[in-house]
C-alpha cells in the first residue's frame, strides 16, 4: 500500500510537468487495480484441522478404489521422497503442495504402527510369548523449517 501511495504521488508530479492527462489516468487506473488486489483477502490453500483429519481418514478408501495410475498419482502428490527399509520403517518427505495443505503439521514426526506377527501353522489363537508384536515406523523427514514456515 505504501508503494502504491508513493507511485500515485510520483504520477501526480509527472502530470504537473508533462500535462499528459491520458498517461496519468492510465497509471492511476492501474494503481487502482493494484490497490484493490492488495486489499482483497488472499485465498490460501491451508486446510483447517477437521478437513485434514477427514482427508487423512479418506485416504485408505481412496487408495483401495484407485488403480495403479491413481495410486501413483496420489503418492506423487503427497511424497517428494520415500525410503523404505524392509518391513520395519518408511522415511518420507512431503511435497510442497502437501506441506501447503497443512499435512506437514498434521502428520507426526514419527508414527508407530503395531502389527501382529503371524507365524506357525495357525494352531494357536495368538502369538507365543516369544513372538512379540512387531511395529512399522513412519518417519517424517520433511525439513522442520518447511513444516513450520508454512504454518506461520
Amino acid at each position: 500500500m505504501a508503494r502504491i501511495s508513493r507511485e500515485r504521488e510520483e504520477a501526480s508530479r509527472r502530470l504537473a510537468k508533462s500535462r499528459d492527462v491520458m498517461a496519468w489516468q492510465r497509471e492511476m487506473a492501474q494503481l487502482d487495480l493494484e490497490e484493490q488486489a492488495a486489499r482483497d483477502p488472499v485465498e490460501r490453500g491451508q486446510l483447517v484441522s477437521s478437513e485434514i483429519v477427514a482427508y487423512l481418514r479418506s485416504l485408505p478408501s481412496l487408495w483401495a478404489d484407485s488403480g495403479p495410475d491413481g495410486r501413483q498419482a496420489l503418492a506423487t502428490a503427497l511424497f517428494a521422497r520415500t525410503d523404505v527399509v524392509g518391513f520395519e520403517r518408511m522415511e518420507y518427505e512431503l511435497t510442497p503442495d502437501a506441506i501447503e495443505l497443512g499435512l506437514g503439521d498434521a502428520l507426526p514426526a514419527v508414527f508407530e504402527i503395531m502389527k501382529e506377527r503371524e507365524f506357525g501353522r495357525g494352531e494357536r489363537d495368538g502369538p507365543s510369548l516369544t513372538q512379540q508384536p512387531g511395529s512399522f515406523l513412519l518417519i517424517n523427514r520433511t525439513p522442520a523449517r518447511e513444516r513450520s514456515q508454512e504454518s506461520a
